[in-house]
């Protein structure tokens, strides 16, 4: 176990649960909804089917949002996090709720394997300290043929690969510490793990699943802002979603498991 990593990843757990609340429903809502549209069109795209379990649900807005677009029973949707104070506001939504530190704590008993046909895990694996000891139990709750939506930062976005060009660290990049960081570096001081494109589906397919569809994904608001340089860079990200090269902002990996 990397103890610096789990070091910085208890820092940043025992942040100010209330502004970390107000940021997640926020800026995952608002500031990310051209990946929340990505992702819904992924899903309906694989018939994405209940029983149905979110990982880093925080509190069910974006699985709301499933519902409605999915036509989806909140009753067989869970909301799954590692902090509580989150899963009362998504239990209030209508949607069950389980409180699960992946990387801490065994599996809970209300979780059986082979119990889900869709396991979505989407900004969560770049958090990890060990994703290839802990992917393995989230692949474990899967039915025969369920879905498992991956979505990540993709170190070798176009954008990044200019950015290594200069010297600079890559967007969203793991930060030297999690306070720590160069003054304007894009780096993240909650990422421990940020790979290619590649380096996600090999994790994934040693796992016994069979990866069926990568994409790219862009996390920005709708809209345009009044900065022409942002507006170019969303613009060039949308782009790439849709041509090959796998420079896309954001990556998105679908499998299955036999």
């Amino acid at each position: 176990m990397n103890l610096q990593a789990t070091g910085e990843r208890v820092a940043i757990v025992n942040q100010d649960v209330n502004a970390y609340e107000a940021m997640s429903e926020e800026f995952y809502l608002v500031e990310q909804a051209r990946r929340f549209d990505r992702t819904i069109d992924i899903l309906r795209r694989e018939n994405a089917r209940t029983p149905w379990i979110e990982f880093g649900a925080l509190a069910g807005g974006f699985a709301e949002r499933c519902a409605d677009a999915l036509q989806l029973a909140r009753s067989e949707m869970c909301c799954c996090d590692f902090t509580p104070a989150f899963l009362n506001r998504a239990a209030s939504r209508g949607f069950s709720t389980c409180a699960w530190d992946l990387e801490q704590q065994p599996r809970p008993a209300s979780l059986a394997p082979g119990s889900f046909n869709t396991v979505l895990f989407c900004e969560i694996i770049e958090h990890l300290v060990a994703p290839d000891r802990t992917l393995g139990k989230v692949v474990e709750l899967l039915a025969p043929g369920g879905l498992l939506l991956v979505t990540t930062p993709n170190l070798a976005s176009l954008g990044n690969r200019l950015r290594l060009l200069r010297g600079k660290t890559p967007s969203l990049a793991p930060a030297p510490g999690a306070a720590t960081k160069a003054p304007g570096s894009l780096a993240a001081t909650d990422h421990l793990r940020v790979c290619v494109v590649d380096e996600w589906v090999h994790l994934i397919q040693s796992l016994g699943l069979q990866v069926v569809r990568v994409e790219g994904a862009t996390s920005a608001p709708h809209g345009w802002s009044k900065s022409l340089r942002r507006n170019l860079s969303v613009a060039m990200n949308l782009l790439l979603e849709r041509v090959p090269g796998k420079l896309w902002h954001t990556t998105a990996i679908v499998a299955r498991k036999p």
